[in-house]
């Protein structure tokens, strides 16, 4: 009778072993799990905490300026701005010029470099002191400008903008 109780009392043993191994199994998985669906609400985070720099156009007091403004909860930081004119003819697409302008690294207009831009700052450049008009026979001018920054979460990002004529271009508006 003896080692009928001890081989009940070893597959009692080995149960409780397995079941612990099962649970300890179960409690890896389900960490794993928890750091994953943490990992990717962090990156969501980032993308819903990080700053937004973006232009509009604005007329202040018959001066025609960009007005260049921080949105989001958190700084840009490095905020570097520069902008480019170029005349074309009233009726010829922006595209041309815009390309041109982008593979150029100097600025006719540079205006702030490495600035910090904390949420909902706004900073304004000067365009010209009246609105713009045509020029010489049939020819205008178009603004064209690149905003460089970085994120809090080390990520940079570049806004492009159009003016012509004291709006925003059809194309060449675009932020990455």
């Amino acid at each position: 009778m003896a080692g009928s109780e001890s081989t009940v009392d070893n597959v009692g043993k080995n149960r409780r072993e397995w079941i612990a191994i099962v649970v300890a199994g179960f409690a890896a998985l389900i960490s794993v799990g928890a750091a994953t669906v943490g990992l990717y609400q962090w990156r969501d985070a980032r993308q819903v905490q990080r700053s937004f720099v973006g232009v509009e156009n604005a007329n202040r007091s018959g001066e025609w300026t960009a007005v260049i403004r921080a949105i989001g909860p958190t700084p840009a930081l490095h905020v570097t701005a520069f902008v480019r004119a170029a005349d074309i003819d009233d009726d010829a697409p922006v595209e041309p010029a815009l390309k041109e302008s982008h593979s150029v690294e100097s600025s006719d207009f540079p205006f702030f470099k490495n600035a910090l831009f904390l949420p909902g700052a706004v900073k304004e450049i000067p365009l010209e002191k009246a609105k713009p008009v045509n020029f010489k026979p049939h020819k205008i001018r178009i603004y064209f400008g690149t905003i460089n920054y970085v994120d809090i979460f080390s990520q940079s990002h570049v806004t492009h903008f159009c003016i012509r004529l004291g709006d925003l271009c059809d194309v060449g508006n675009e932020a990455e």
